[in-house]
Protein backbone atom coordinates (compact mmCIF):
# COMPACT_ATOMS: atom_id res chain seq x y z
CA UNK A 1 0.00 0.00 0.00
CA UNK A 2 1.39 3.39 -0.64
CA UNK A 3 2.09 6.77 1.43
CA UNK A 4 -1.25 7.94 -0.88
CA UNK A 5 -3.56 4.85 0.10
CA UNK A 6 -5.33 4.56 3.48
CA UNK A 7 -7.26 1.02 4.06
CA UNK A 8 -7.34 -0.15 0.23
CA UNK A 9 -8.71 3.00 -1.04
CA UNK A 10 -6.65 6.14 -2.29
CA UNK A 11 -6.68 9.30 -0.19
CA UNK A 12 -7.28 12.79 -1.86
CA UNK A 13 -3.49 14.92 -1.03
CA UNK A 14 -4.62 18.48 -1.51
CA UNK A 15 -1.29 20.58 -2.29
CA UNK A 16 -2.03 24.46 -1.94
CA UNK A 17 -0.56 26.02 -5.64
CA UNK A 18 2.06 28.61 -4.59
CA UNK A 19 4.89 30.16 -6.50
CA UNK A 20 8.36 28.42 -6.09
CA UNK A 21 11.92 29.38 -7.09
CA UNK A 22 12.56 26.81 -10.35
CA UNK A 23 16.86 27.10 -9.17
CA UNK A 24 16.12 25.95 -6.26
CA UNK A 25 15.28 22.03 -5.31
CA UNK A 26 11.67 21.44 -4.31
CA UNK A 27 11.20 20.02 -0.42
CA UNK A 28 8.22 19.72 0.92
CA UNK A 29 8.64 18.97 4.90
CA UNK A 30 7.01 21.77 6.07
CA UNK A 31 5.11 19.25 8.59
CA UNK A 32 7.91 17.55 9.63
CA UNK A 33 9.43 18.14 12.80
CA UNK A 34 11.92 21.53 12.89
CA UNK A 35 14.77 20.22 14.18
CA UNK A 36 16.58 23.46 13.36
CA UNK A 37 14.77 24.86 15.81
CA UNK A 38 17.06 23.20 18.75
CA UNK A 39 18.80 25.27 21.10
CA UNK A 40 22.00 23.59 20.83
CA UNK A 41 23.98 25.58 23.50
CA UNK A 42 21.18 23.87 25.70
CA UNK A 43 21.14 20.69 24.61
CA UNK A 44 25.21 20.44 24.61
CA UNK A 45 24.80 21.20 28.17
CA UNK A 46 22.35 18.55 28.78
CA UNK A 47 24.68 16.34 26.79
CA UNK A 48 27.41 17.00 29.32
CA UNK A 49 25.26 16.26 32.10
CA UNK A 50 24.35 12.97 30.99
CA UNK A 51 27.78 12.04 29.61
CA UNK A 52 28.85 12.76 33.30
CA UNK A 53 26.37 10.24 34.80
CA UNK A 54 27.49 7.47 32.52
CA UNK A 55 30.73 7.97 33.98
CA UNK A 56 29.55 7.80 37.11
CA UNK A 57 27.09 5.30 37.16
CA UNK A 58 29.29 2.78 35.66
CA UNK A 59 29.14 -0.46 37.65
CA UNK A 60 29.72 -3.88 37.86
CA UNK A 61 26.78 -6.31 36.97
CA UNK A 62 27.67 -9.13 39.58
CA UNK A 63 28.66 -7.41 42.45
CA UNK A 64 27.66 -3.96 42.08
CA UNK A 65 30.88 -2.28 43.23
CA UNK A 66 30.79 1.39 41.67
CA UNK A 67 33.35 1.77 38.74
CA UNK A 68 33.26 5.28 37.47
CA UNK A 69 35.35 5.62 33.84
CA UNK A 70 36.01 2.01 34.05
CA UNK A 71 35.89 0.72 30.22
CA UNK A 72 33.10 -1.90 29.78
CA UNK A 73 35.44 -4.37 27.60
CA UNK A 74 37.24 -5.08 30.83
CA UNK A 75 36.14 -7.65 33.71
CA UNK A 76 35.35 -5.77 37.08
CA UNK A 77 38.37 -5.57 38.96
CA UNK A 78 36.82 -6.97 41.96
CA UNK A 79 34.73 -10.45 40.93
CA UNK A 80 35.50 -10.41 37.62
CA UNK A 81 31.85 -9.26 36.39
CA UNK A 82 30.19 -7.83 33.68
CA UNK A 83 30.87 -4.41 33.77
CA UNK A 84 27.81 -2.21 32.87
CA UNK A 85 27.53 1.32 31.46
CA UNK A 86 25.83 3.91 33.37
CA UNK A 87 24.64 5.43 30.11
CA UNK A 88 20.82 3.74 30.75
CA UNK A 89 20.86 3.83 34.54
CA UNK A 90 18.51 6.54 34.56
CA UNK A 91 15.79 4.42 32.29
CA UNK A 92 15.28 1.66 35.06
CA UNK A 93 13.57 4.63 36.75
CA UNK A 94 13.27 6.79 39.14
CA UNK A 95 10.44 8.17 41.45
CA UNK A 96 8.72 11.37 39.59
CA UNK A 97 8.69 12.97 42.53
CA UNK A 98 12.56 12.46 42.91
CA UNK A 99 13.29 13.86 39.24
CA UNK A 100 10.99 17.04 40.18
CA UNK A 101 12.61 17.54 43.06
CA UNK A 102 16.14 17.95 41.41
CA UNK A 103 15.32 19.70 38.57
CA UNK A 104 13.60 22.38 41.19
CA UNK A 105 16.97 21.99 43.21
CA UNK A 106 19.25 22.95 40.23
CA UNK A 107 16.87 25.92 39.31
CA UNK A 108 16.94 27.30 42.58
CA UNK A 109 21.09 26.81 42.72
CA UNK A 110 21.01 28.62 39.62
CA UNK A 111 18.94 31.46 41.01
CA UNK A 112 20.46 32.15 44.15
CA UNK A 113 23.76 32.65 42.36
CA UNK A 114 25.53 29.38 42.07
CA UNK A 115 26.26 28.51 38.24
CA UNK A 116 27.53 24.89 38.15
CA UNK A 117 27.25 22.08 40.41
CA UNK A 118 30.24 19.95 41.94
CA UNK A 119 30.22 18.15 38.74
CA UNK A 120 31.48 21.18 36.92
CA UNK A 121 28.18 21.27 34.80
CA UNK A 122 25.50 24.00 34.61
CA UNK A 123 22.73 23.47 37.42
CA UNK A 124 20.44 24.54 34.58
CA UNK A 125 22.08 21.90 31.97
CA UNK A 126 20.79 19.76 35.02
CA UNK A 127 17.54 20.66 35.22
CA UNK A 128 16.94 20.07 31.83
CA UNK A 129 18.33 16.86 32.00
CA UNK A 130 16.07 16.03 34.73
CA UNK A 131 13.14 17.55 33.38
CA UNK A 132 14.18 15.27 29.58
CA UNK A 133 14.18 12.33 32.46
CA UNK A 134 10.93 12.92 33.86
CA UNK A 135 9.19 13.67 30.49
CA UNK A 136 10.80 10.27 29.52
CA UNK A 137 9.28 8.49 32.27
CA UNK A 138 5.97 9.98 31.68
CA UNK A 139 5.98 9.38 28.33
CA UNK A 140 7.44 5.85 28.54
CA UNK A 141 5.72 4.43 31.60
CA UNK A 142 9.22 4.44 33.21
CA UNK A 143 9.75 5.09 37.59
CA UNK A 144 6.99 5.41 39.93
CA UNK A 145 4.10 8.13 39.61
CA UNK A 146 3.98 9.00 43.07
CA UNK A 147 2.69 12.89 41.90
CA UNK A 148 -0.02 13.98 44.39
CA UNK A 149 -2.74 14.64 42.07
CA UNK A 150 -5.84 16.81 42.88
CA UNK A 151 -8.90 15.40 43.24
CA UNK A 152 -10.31 17.45 40.44
CA UNK A 153 -7.41 16.20 37.89
CA UNK A 154 -8.04 12.71 39.28
CA UNK A 155 -9.50 10.07 36.08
Amino acid sequence: MSAWEKDGSVEEKVIEKKKVDVKVALKFDEEKTPWDLMPFEAIEGMLDVLAYGKNKYTRCSECGLSLPGQSENEPCPDCNGKIVSGADNWRKGFSWRRLYAAACRHLAAFMKGEEVDESGNSHLSHALCMIAFLSEHYTQGYGEDDRFIYKQYKK
